[in-house]
């Protein structure tokens, strides 16, 4: 695991931490800053974003049932793509 913040201002110990086979990389919303960033740094990824599971930034109430439902959907989502 490594510090997006820290891959983001370009920090050599959280960058090199992050050059492993994959990364999981949960983006927050469409604009796609942490994609950005590792896209940049030529690191590997697995890219997910929460919008895509029902969330919407700065609308959506965020309770256990939520919290459950994303952490289902991301689960789901690491689970299928490593059997691709």
């Amino acid at each position: 695991m490594s510090c997006l913040s820290g891959i983001g201002a370009n920090l050599s110990n959280f960058i090199e931490g992050a050059k492993v086979t994959k990364n999981i990389l949960i983006d927050g919303c469409p604009l796609a800053c942490g994609k950005k960033m590792f896209d940049k740094l030529a690191l590997p990824y697995q890219h997910l974003i929460i919008t895509n599971f029902g969330v919407e930034k700065g609308k959506t109430v965020i309770t256990e049932d939520v919290i459950e439902q994303v952490k289902g959907s991301l689960k789901e989502a690491i689970l299928n793509e490593k059997q691709s």
